[in-house]
């Protein structure tokens, strides 16, 4: 969105955040994005702040205008890099999608294509609360209960599901964070979200980490907080860390947008795409 936008957004949430994030907001507001055209419908921004969150950050977000462009969820089998599995489909944009067992290469959240249920959601694991979930095309962010996945596919054969979690956003308000150890939600990590705003738009955001003095990375809090100031409405957690990955089809620079961490892609199990 243009700068103007998101300074009035930043700033009228400033009042109904704690504290220590109204700075933030205001540098999220005073940013210049880096903006640019991937295709209609599809909108780029790079956002390099030398001090977000206590560190310097690097924020992609695409935005999605489902008025002309569609979501998809892509399953790699086996694991594929982001990139080349969104090339295979002709997607114009991506994201890596959910969490999966690296070893196994399967999902461990619930992820079903059309009517075929590829994997079902791990037990016991709460932060996995929330799910995309794509109907024609159309997607939007739901909070998630893994009962439901008994019968889904039954009830809802047309519809593609990705859980993923923990859930940022719900109508509009900052979600409570599930309870887990310090290493996951409160250290700075690369992360991967998917967002919905209220004019319908849909946000594909990463924050790179890992890179001292260039990208450190976000809590789960933070990162959260950087919705809000986009204007999300509803907003999902994806898997993050050496996951996070960042493309476009077209641009003078397309290709990967983001730095991953290490300096290297990882093969991941599933992804998020534009097309």
């Amino acid at each position: 969105m243009p700068r103007s936008i998101i300074s009035i957004i930043a700033l009228m949430v400033c009042h109904l955040l704690p504290a220590q994030t109204m700075d933030d907001s205001i540098i999220i507001a005073n940013t210049r994005w880096v903006t640019d055209t991937v295709a209609p419908g599809v909108i780029l921004r790079i956002g390099s702040f030398k001090e977000l969150y206590g560190a310097p950050q690097n924020v992609v977000c695409i935005e999605v205008d489902p008025a002309v462009r569609r979501i998809g969820i892509g399953v790699n089998a086996p694991v594929d890099y982001t990139n080349t599995s969104a090339a295979d489909v002709n997607a114009l944009a991506a994201v890596n999608g959910s969490f999966f067992d690296m070893r196994r290469g399967n999902s461990v959240c619930y992820l079903k294509k059309g009517p075929e249920v590829c994997d079902t959601t791990r037990a016991g694991d709460l932060k996995l609360n929330g799910a995309v979930v794509v109907d024609g095309g159309m997607p939007y962010v739901q909070r998630w209960d893994r009962a439901e996945e008994k019968d889904y596919a039954d009830r809802n054969p047309g519809r593609d599901v990705l859980v993923s979690g923990p859930m940022l956003m719900e109508n509009g308000a900052m979600s409570d964070i599930p309870a887990r150890d310090k290493s996951f939600s409160t250290t700075h990590h690369p992360r991967t979200g998917i967002a919905v705003r209220a004019d319908g738009k849909v946000l594909l955001v990463t924050a790179d980490g890992r890179r001292p003095g260039v990208a450190e990375g976000m809590s789960l809090d933070s990162f959260a907080h950087l919705f809000k100031c986009l204007g999300a409405v509803d907003a999902l957690n994806l898997d993050g860390g050496g996951s996070t990955t960042a493309w476009v089809s077209h641009l003078p620079y397309g290709g990967v947008v983001n730095k991953p961490s290490g300096n290297r892609l990882r093969r991941v199990a599933n992804i998020v795409f534009v097309y």
